[in-house]
């Protein structure tokens, strides 16, 4: 599994003296590791019902590649950064749904929920936030877990 994010920033200050900014952001994150799930299908007439789950451990590689360049009278300034991570993340997924078959028509409704607990983020810097400042802490990895959700409806025909 593989997570990119990336983000770009142009900005220009239009007071005296002219400002302006540019920040280049990139995020990339590799998730390596092994799932183990089970589904269970039951049949009674012409419903079908299913649930399926997984756990999964993965081993994560994060890398951040940053530029940003503020062109100020008083005090222009260059950064480039680079951060990594290696970290464990444990994930978890569960599925559930219910079919129906009239005739030539299938009809179903289908849930999920999946979690996952490292996902890399970006922590922006506070360096030239304002005009003239460049003290503060670069740009760097942080990190969060995320919890995601789905619902559905099928239809279906066979012809």
């Amino acid at each position: 599994m593989k997570l990119d994010q990336d983000f770009d920033f142009y900005s220009l200050e239009v007071q005296p003296p002219p400002v302006s900014m540019s920040l280049e952001e990139e995020l990339d994150a590799t998730y390596h590791g092994l799932v183990c799930g089970s589904k269970i299908s039951y049949q009674t007439g012409d419903v079908v019902s299913h649930v399926s789950g997984s756990v999964a451990a993965y081993h994560v590689l994060a890398s951040y590649n940053g530029y940003q360049e503020s062109n100020t009278a008083s005090r222009p300034y260059t950064a480039r950064e680079s951060d990594t991570e290696n970290e464990i993340c444990m994930g978890l997924k569960l599925e559930g749904g219910v079919t129906r078959h009239i005739k030539n028509w299938t009809f179903g409704l289908n849930a999920g929920a999946q979690y996952l607990s490292y996902v890399p983020k970006i922590i922006a810097s506070n360096k030239g936030t304002s005009a003239g400042t460049t003290d503060g802490k670069p740009s760097h990895i942080g990190d969060d877990n995320s919890f995601g959700w789905k619902i559905g409806m099928n239809v279906g025909y066979v012809f």
